[in-house]
């Protein structure tokens, strides 16, 4: 009995992973989507800052685009090869009064020999509540900010 609760248990928590998920996905689809309406996607590959248990399970394609995800020393290599880069960046969602935001920040990066230089060129704010009869996020609000 007690091995079936634990087994229970961490099904419910692999789904609420899942779920939680979700929301950087959708975020990171927004946002894309806002991108490809300007016309800001300069070829097919767009590059994302790696963000330990954030990132690493979305998606490595969206709409045809090919996602590559950065590290930080991935980063510093591509910035000295090159004059700079342009990256997204997905922050860790943040709750205020049960609505959950995600911030989704365009950035175009520079480095030198001692620091990084990211400068912002706009983004996109989503906002999720949580759906208790549907154990699933739902969008509430979005919103894109290009410079």
């Amino acid at each position: 009995m007690k091995r079936a609760i634990l087994i229970l248990l961490a099904l419910v928590a692999i789904d609420q992973l899942v779920v939680a998920q979700d929301i950087y996905t959708e975020s990171l689809k927004y946002h894309l989507e806002n991108l490809m309406a300007v016309d800001a996607i300069r070829n097919k590959t767009v590059y994302v800052e790696r963000i330990a248990r954030l990132t690493d399970e979305l998606p490595d394609s969206i709409y045809s685009l090919r996602i590559v995800y950065l590290s930080k020393d991935e980063i510093r290599y591509m910035t000295k090869h090159k004059s700079g880069i342009d990256i997204i960046v997905i922050t860790p969602a943040k709750m205020d009064s049960a609505v959950w935001r995600v911030n989704v920040i365009d950035f175009y990066v520079t480095s030198d020999r001692k620091s990084f230089n990211y400068s912002n060129g706009g983004g996109s704010i989503i906002e999720f509540t949580y759906d208790c009869n549907f154990a699933r996020f739902r969008v509430e609000n979005k919103k894109y900010i290009g410079f």
